[in-house]
């Protein structure tokens, strides 16, 4: 109940200051309510119902920089597994700058609580910090480097509680206007804190991609 009223108080800040902060603001919303089926031929396996509510404030400082923040609240009922049943509140915010014509960059913030309502040892928190840096070489090349990290914290048992770190590295190249290619490298790893019954995991993955336009 707590996260609804948080979540609408949200809602009046924001129309509180549209007024005030009338230069280039954008407030965008959803909300939705509906069910969920997973079938077998005529035999109905499970279902879920689930209410969504998000909202969005943006805002333009400049030609060069914005931010928005973004939160949402998202609760799934199941009708026989009950231990899937949970409801969980994230919060978004992002800051992009450009630095210069050819060099632009953003910060983002994501938090996230989730709780079930009979599996107890599920419950989490979590939060990731990412940035990003693209340099424009010209018009058809352009560079990219992606940081990201991410803490999850079990409530119960803290033998699950890890940090997962993520670096990519990535070239494009726009052949012609219907054909583009990429390249990356990525380096990622899970590291638990109180390693238990479970091992760390680290992984380099290299990639060629392409888009092609008919």
């Amino acid at each position: 109940m707590y996260r609804k009223i948080f979540f609408l108080l949200i809602i009046l800040l924001f129309t509180m200051f549209t007024e005030v902060l009338a230069y280039d603001v954008e407030i965008t919303g959803k909300f939705e309510t509906g069910e969920r089926l997973y079938d077998d031929l005529d035999e109905i396996i499970d279902r879920y119902f689930f209410d969504r509510y998000w909202i969005k404030y943006k805002k333009k400082l400049n030609r060069d920089i914005y931010y928005y923040i973004k939160t949402q609240y998202y609760k799934k009922e199941y009708d026989k597994q009950l231990s899937y049943t949970n409801q969980s509140f994230s919060l978004w915010a992002l800051y992009s700058k450009n630095i210069s014509e050819k060099l632009k960059n953003k910060w983002s913030l994501n938090l996230k609580d989730k709780d079930y309502f009979y599996a107890l040892e599920k419950n989490y928190k979590a939060g990731k910090l990412a940035y990003q840096l693209v340099y424009d070489f010209n018009d058809r090349q352009r560079y990219k480097l992606d940081l990201q990290k991410q803490r999850y914290f079990y409530e119960i048992s803290g033998d699950k509680d890890y940090n997962n770190q993520k670096i990519v590295l990535s070239w494009q190249y726009d052949i012609s206007s219907n054909l583009e290619i990429e390249s990356s490298f990525k380096f990622e790893e899970q590291i638990f804190l109180n390693p238990v019954n479970s091992s760390n995991k680290h992984a380099k993955i290299m990639g060629l991609s392409f888009k092609y336009k008919l």
